[in-house]
């Protein structure tokens, strides 16, 4: 491995600038978790490093500068074809052999025991996880990808993702530079999930602390955190763990995996729509993990 090519077992939050918040998160839960029987699906980082040396061998970052330079922030249009412009340069740029022989090689071994390996890949920006400032749901993410070169394409399209028009306009928002910002990519093993979900080891509405939230729905996660289904909602006591509140959701889809390479958007059956896609049993193990994760991090709430 190289500082390009980095594992989860190796970061910590002290890597965010490396790595990025997702990145730096994973580390830091995959080393304390081992322990504790958690479990923390393997996975490695392609580094902000990678980013900066890919957009300098390219010519890209003293033109991405000067393109932004030239930009007025409240001109609509102009944002989104400036945005437009700069994801196609990226996306249309050339990787060094070394960088991909390096995600090739660090794919495979994450497929050692299943050759025919999911993996999510996501974005992971390096000024994620910044106090008062949230960047969920302005990159990307990219769901059963399988084979090296998919992936090395899924991260070259995370970094294009950098320049959205939500990402940039954010950023000017919030005072921060798009040139004091980097991209790393995420590349995990993919769990296919027949529910998946958010939990809250505080409610995020009212902050009380006392409740727990769960939000969740069938199928893979992203249909819940983009927002595409309206999932079901648990509102647990957070000290008998017990359901105070059931509200079932009408949960339309569900995203899955599409054969060999990607996703799909399916119809849930009535009798899904109408069922919890959580049992007590479920949501009592799902508690108790939230519990343990947050007990890591000093007892701060958790998502």
């Amino acid at each position: 491995m190289s500082d390009h090519i980095l594992w989860f077992k190796q970061l910590g939050m002290n890597d965010v600038s490396l790595v990025g918040g997702k990145n730096a998160s994973l580390g830091e839960m995959i080393s304390a978790l081992y322990s504790s029987g958690i479990n923390v699906p393997d996975g490695f980082a392609t580094s902000s490093l990678a980013f900066t040396s890919f957009l300098e061998a390219n010519q890209l970052d003293n033109k991405i500068k000067d393109k932004l330079g030239d930009l007025n922030i409240t001109d609509v249009k102009a944002l989104a074809d400036t945005g437009k412009m700069i994801r196609q340069w990226i996306n249309d740029a050339s990787f060094s052999s070394r960088f991909v022989l390096e995600v090739e090689d660090a794919y495979r071994q994450l497929q050692t025991d299943n050759k025919g390996l999911s993996v999510a890949v996501r974005s992971s920006a390096t000024a994620e996880d910044l106090p008062g400032l949230s960047f969920a749901g302005q990159q990307e993410t990219y769901l059963n990808v399988r084979g090296p070169d998919e992936v090395v394409a899924a991260v070259c399209n995370c970094w294009a993702s950098l320049w959205t028009t939500q990402a940039i306009s954010y950023r000017h928002q919030n005072g921060i530079p798009s040139s004091e910002v980097a991209m790393a990519g995420v590349t995990q093993r993919m769990v296919p999930s027949e529910v998946s979900g958010i939990l809250f080891t505080a409610n995020p509405a009212s902050g009380e602390r006392s409740e727990m939230i769960i939000n969740a729905s069938f199928g893979l996660g992203e249909a819940v955190v983009s927002g595409q289904v309206t999932p079901d909602t648990y509102v647990v006591d957070r000290e008998s763990r017990f359901v105070k509140e059931t509200v079932i959701g009408p949960k339309e889809q569900k995203i899955v995996s599409d054969g060999d390479q990607g996703v799909r958007l399916e119809d849930i059956t009535d009798d899904e729509r109408e069922a919890s896609s959580l049992s007590d049993a479920m949501i009592s193990e799902l508690t108790a993990t939230a519990l343990a994760i947050e007990k890591l991090y000093d007892g701060l709430p958790q998502d």
